[in-house]
């Protein structure tokens, strides 16, 4: 126990100390979950019109790749085969992009009761950003998902990826 904290709770009386103790330890407490809440500078329409620019352009591939299948006459299955697989592809390269800016967004747009609910420090969006970048993307996301299962009592504490 550090002097200034002994100094602060000694009193002519045990009850008076006890009370002080008391006192110290909430405001030990109250400031000490109180972590500091930064919001990312990102802008929120700027990521959304990137995003929806993105899904347009692959319902443009889409529309062209099946087109194209058409005018080489080129039988029906091909047609739903090759929308899946350029889906499949563009999720496969764009897919880390999505998962950072979307967390990002709710790191922006979230209440900060929410945001400051978290038990774990790092907090669980920081923590799905930290695993993206470390672990890539899929297992990044499934690593923060496997977190927020994770973020009630009794668990808690530091925990990095």
């Amino acid at each position: 126990m550090d002097n200034k904290n002994y100094e602060e709770t000694v009193s002519e009386s045990k009850e008076e100390s006890i009370l002080k103790a008391i006192r110290l330890l909430e405001e030990a407490s109250s400031t000490e979950g109180q972590r500091t809440l930064t919001r990312p500078s990102i802008s929120v329409w700027r990521t959304l019109l990137k995003h929806l620019i993105l899904i347009i352009t692959y319902v443009v591939l889409c529309f062209a790749a099946v087109a194209l299948l058409r005018y080489l006459k080129i039988g029906t299955p091909f047609a739903v085969l090759v929308p899946v697989a350029l889906g499949i592809v563009w999720l496969a390269v764009n897919f880390k992009g999505i998962c950072v800016d979307f967390v990002l967004l709710y790191q922006k747009l979230a209440p900060e009761r929410i945001r400051r609910s978290c038990l774990f420090e790092p907090s669980c969006s920081e923590y799905m950003l930290l695993a993206i970048e470390k672990y890539g993307s899929v297992k990044g996301v499934y690593l923060g998902i496997k977190r927020l299962f994770r973020c009630h009592p009794p668990n808690g504490g530091v925990d990095y990826p």
